[in-house]
């Protein structure tokens, strides 16, 4: 199931446990980063862990596309 926040797209897909991974907008790149919790947390834990993420990514790299320029 695919969900989206701030621009970036979280898919999150379930087998051993929840695994969120993240993917860059425009591009579609796979962020080298991803949040899991364990089945019994649930989804919307897992999904939370990736709204953090996004958030820290954003807060690091967000700038960097204007700097290039």
């Amino acid at each position: 199931m695919d969900d989206s926040y701030r621009g970036y797209t979280i898919r999150v897909t379930r087998a051993a446990q929840w695994h969120a991974i993240l993917m860059e907008p425009g591009t579609g790149a796979v962020l080298p980063t991803k949040a899991t919790a364990l089945l019994r947390e649930g989804r919307g834990v897992a999904m939370e862990r990736a709204r953090t993420l996004v958030d820290i990514y954003a807060a690091a790299f967000g700038g960097l596309e204007e700097r290039a320029a």
